[in-house]
């Protein structure tokens, strides 16, 4: 199935602390943002932009034939997604693909899943969507590392938190306990930094200031709750893979890429 109506935006920013220029990494005889870029458009998006702010990235995506925006340094990869959606002077009912460049091993499943609630989302006046899993082991509810999202029975995103939410308080002191595990698998999620937006909702992203719970949990989608917005969540059945962040991450993706034959 094609998604020719949804831009998709990847936000490739040069920098970074723990791993410099991580976005170029090579896995397996390709840069870790064109790796990301084929799993795109592997769930049938065609219309694919790499916005970077550097020449080194913009180099490799002519070699791989995929489509580049130079912009600005931007503090967020969403705000970058905002620029990126002016410089292609998008009409505000264009929707917005967003994967960042460290996700080589994002399923495109989820991509086609989120592109149908999208549809239904836009029609409620809910112009945003992402992805959860389910939680099922004591390690990743406790890692700050796993971003933690609540929902109501519709779906719709209360909260996101590097913290362990919601928080279970005659459960979790006993966490070796068959109740543990059996409670969290219904009731806990983890968030695929996945999304697809209408632009308009992207347009007045940019002209929000930073949110409270944004810059306490560095999670740029704070924003978007703070200021009064919705986010439809679609449940997958799916596993979160690793993104890269460090050494350690990057030699972990590339077995899994050997062991998984992709």
């Amino acid at each position: 199935m094609g998604y020719d109506h949804i831009v998709a935006i990847i936000p490739a920013r040069i920098k970074s602390s723990r791993l410099p220029k991580k976005v170029l990494a090579d896995i397996h005889g390709k840069p870790m943002v064109i790796r990301v870029a084929e799993k795109v458009k592997g769930a049938g998006i065609n219309n694919i932009y790499i916005a970077t702010d550097s020449n080194e990235v913009t180099a490799v995506c002519k070699k791989f034939n995929f489509n580049y925006l130079l912009t600005p340094d931007a503090q967020t990869g969403s705000d970058r997604l905002a620029i990126a959606v002016k410089m292609l002077e998008l009409a505000d009912h264009q929707l917005i693909l967003n994967i960042q460049a460290d996700e080589p091993l994002i399923d495109p499943e989820i991509i086609s899943k989120l592109a149908e609630v999208i549809e239904k989302s836009v029609s409620k006046g809910i112009f945003c969507a992402t992805a959860i899993g389910k939680i099922s082991n004591t390690e990743n509810i406790f890692n700050p590392n796993v971003v933690k999202c609540v929902v109501d029975n519709n779906g719709l995103a209360h909260y996101f938190s590097r913290a362990a939410i919601p928080w279970f308080r005659e459960v979790y002191p006993n966490v070796g306990d068959d109740q543990f595990v059996n409670l969290i698998s219904n009731s806990v999620y983890h968030h695929f930094g996945i999304y697809i937006y209408q632009a308009g909702l992207l347009k007045k992203y940019a002209n929000l200031a930073f949110s409270k719970n944004e810059q306490a949990e560095k999670l740029e989608q704070l924003r978007i709750l703070d200021n009064g917005y919705q986010i439809q969540t679609v449940l997958v059945d799916a596993k979160p893979m690793p993104a890269v962040d460090t050494p350690e991450d990057l030699e972990l993706v590339r077995k899994i890429y050997l062991e998984q034959n992709l």
